[in-house]
């Protein structure tokens, strides 16, 4: 009997709701949770990598020119801002106004290329 009785407990506890684990339901079944987008609608896009090549300028976010690219490799380019080389992934590279774009400007580029510079986060 006493098998029984502990079944019986765990099985119900395992059966009874706890309100950390509700799931918050829109108050009009019709509503979809704004986080969860709608079956027809298709999930946002994140900005797609540009093709580059040797030659091509590469700008900041404010559409100055940070350098030209010098090299092209399988997933990474050599990018010269004038004074210093560096290796970018081409995952980075995007679209922007004038052209292939990275987010940092020339200014960050050099300084994050001298000995002893910290890592970018």
């Amino acid at each position: 009997m006493k098998k029984i009785l502990v079944l019986a407990a765990l099985t119900g506890a395992g059966l009874t709701g706890s309100p950390g684990f509700a799931q918050n339901m829109p108050a009009n079944p019709q509503q979809t949770p704004s986080a969860v987008p709608a079956p027809d609608q298709a999930p946002p896009q994140t900005a797609a990598p540009v093709q580059v090549k040797v030659g091509d300028t590469i700008y900041d976010p404010s559409g100055s020119p940070v350098g030209t690219i010098q090299t092209v490799q399988a997933s990474t380019a050599a990018l010269s801002t004038g004074t210093v080389t560096v290796t970018i992934p081409l995952s980075t590279i995007t679209q922007g106004s004038k052209g292939p774009m990275i987010a940092q400007t020339r200014a960050e580029v050099e300084a994050r290329a001298k000995p002893g510079a910290p890592p970018r986060q």
